[in-house]
């Protein structure tokens, strides 16, 4: 009898310190800040702030330049995003469309090569 209540408790001594050592991971996991990341700019403001410590030669040609695309850019950028969340949408359904799935990639396909031209 005494060897099964010495296995026995061998065997409630290491579950007690796996769940002790989970429950200190999940205290500790938890006491970090969950604060989104600061906010960055986009790309393009970058680009106008990079621009920004230019010659005023340059800094007028670049602004130029991204005044003209920026605007191209983000409509590609927020038409992008539209496409993911319609696929969402289409794999989440209780049945699979597949031809409505093709249809979003190859708009995506034509999309991503009218920017790559």
């Amino acid at each position: 009898m005494d060897k099964k209540l010495n296995i026995a408790l061998q065997i409630g001594f290491v579950a007690s310190l796996i769940i002790n050592t989970f429950l200190i991971g999940f205290i500790w996991g938890g006491q970090r800040s969950s604060r989104p990341p600061p906010h960055s700019p986009d790309p393009s403001q970058r680009l106008y702030i990079a621009a920004s410590g230019l010659d005023s030669a340059s800094r007028e040609n670049i602004v130029k330049i991204l005044d003209h695309y920026t605007p191209i850019i983000n409509t590609e950028r927020d038409t992008g995003m539209q496409g993911f969340k319609k696929i969402g949408k289409i794999l989440t359904a209780p049945t699979l469309d597949t031809e409505q799935l093709n249809t979003i990639f190859e708009e995506m396909a034509s999309r991503r090569a009218r920017v790559n031209e």
